[in-house]
C-alpha cells in the first residue's frame, strides 16, 4: 500500500546485527510515529526475522554482513514513501518530541535537517572515543541562522522531494557527504535545529567500527584522489599517515578546548586505533587512485 505522502513520516534506521541499542533506539521511534507513518529496520548480519509482537509494525529488512552503514540506508530509502524521512543508526536515541521537532524545522524551508548529538551518561572509553571522533562537532546547533552546508546522516532527516531529485547519488549507498553537496549546490538549504536531538548511546563493537572506518577511509581517499594530478596524489601518497595524525591531534584539541577532560582521558587508549584504522584505509584509498585516472 502506498500512503499519502502528506506530512507523513518514515524512519529508516540502519544497524549491524540485533545486539546493541537497536531495541531502544525502534521504541524511542515508534512512540512517536502516526497513523500514515512508517518505520524500516535495515539489519546488517543478522538471520532472524522476528523482532517480537512488540516492533510488528517495523519493516525488518537484511542486508550481507559486509555492508556498510551508507548501503543499508540505500536499502531502507528505497522502500519508503513519506514526506520526510529520517535517517538513523541503532545506536542513537530521539528526545521525546523529535517528530515534531523535525517537521517544524523542514516547515522552515530545510530540505535536510539535523540537530545537538549529545553522549549519553555511563558510556565507555572506546564508546567516547567513537562519539568524538565521529560527533564532536555537532554538539550544538549553530547560534542564530540555523543554516550549514553538511549534516551527519547518523541523525538526520530528509524531504521526499529532495531525496527523490538526488536518488542516482545514493541509489548504491547514501553518502551523505556527496548528496548534501548536491543539494547545497542545487540551491536546497541545509540546517542543523535546536530542538531536534539525539543521544548517542555507544554500544558498538570495536573491530566492528574500526572495519567500518577502514572501509569508509578506503573509499574516501580513492575518490578524493582519482580526480587529481598525478604529482598530488604522489605527494599525499607520500606523507603516508601525516593527514591522519593531524586529524587524531585535531580531535583531541577539540576535546580539550571543550573541557572535557577526564572524558577525554578515557578515550585515549582508542582514538588512535579508531583514527588509525581510518588513516590506513584513506592511505591505501589514495595509493588505489595514484595508478588510477579519470577524464
Amino acid at each position: 500500500m502506498v500512503m499519502s505522502p502528506s506530512r507523513s513520516v518514515s524512519v529508516v534506521i540502519a544497524h549491524h546485527g540485533l545486539g546493541g541499542h537497536l531495541l531502544e533506539c525502534l521504541r524511542a521511534h515508534l512512540a512517536e510515529l502516526e497513523e500514515d507513518d512508517e518505520c524500516v529496520a535495515v539489519i546488517a548480519g543478522a538471520p532472524s526475522d522476528d523482532l517480537g509482537e512488540e516492533f510488528a509494525a517495523v519493516t525488518l529488512v537484511h542486508q550481507p554482513a559486509d555492508c556498510l552503514t551508507p548501503e543499508l540506508w540505500s536499502a531502507g530509502l528505497r522502500l519508503v514513501h513519506a514526506e520526510f524521512v529520517r535517517v538513523t543508526i541503532g545506536s542513537f536515541l530521539p528526545e521525546q518530541g523529535w517528530r515534531a521537532a523535525m517537521i517544524s524545522a523542514h516547515g522552515k524551508g530545510a530540505a535536510g535537517v539535523s540537530g545537538p548529538i549529545r553522549p549519553a551518561t555511563g558510556l565507555r572509553g572506546q564508546d567516547l572515543a567513537i562519539f568524538f571522533q565521529r560527533y564532536r562537532q555537532y554538539g550544538s546547533a549553530p547560534p542564530g541562522d540555523s543554516r550549514v552546508h553538511d549534516i551527519p546522516a547518523d541523525h538526520a532527516s530528509y524531504s521526499s522531494a529532495c531525496l527523490k531529485t538526488s536518488r542516482p547519488l545514493w541509489e548504491q549507498g547514501f553518502w551523505e557527504l556527496e548528496v548534501n553537496a548536491f543539494l547545497v549546490q542545487s540551491g536546497a538549504h541545509l540546517a542543523r535545529d535546536p530542538g531536534f536531538i539525539a543521544h548517542y548511546l555507544g554500544g558498538e563493537s570495536a573491530g566492528s567500527f574500526m572495519r567500518q572506518r577502514f572501509r569508509h577511509g578506503l573509499r574516501h581517499g580513492s575518490e578524493r584522489m582519482v580526480h587529481r594530478s598525478f604529482l598530488y596524489r604522489a605527494a599525499f601518497v607520500a606523507t603516508l599517515f601525516l593527514p591522519g595524525t593531524v586529524f587524531g591531534l585535531k580531535i583531541v584539541r577539540d576535546v580539550w578546548a571543550g573541557g572535557d577532560y577526564l572524558k577525554l582521558l578515557r578515550a585515549l587508549p582508542w582514538l588512535p586505533l579508531f583514527v588509525g584504522a581510518w588513516a590506513i584505509g584513506e592511505w591505501q584509498g589514495a595509493c588505489r587512485a595514484l595508478l588510477t585516472r579519470r577524464d
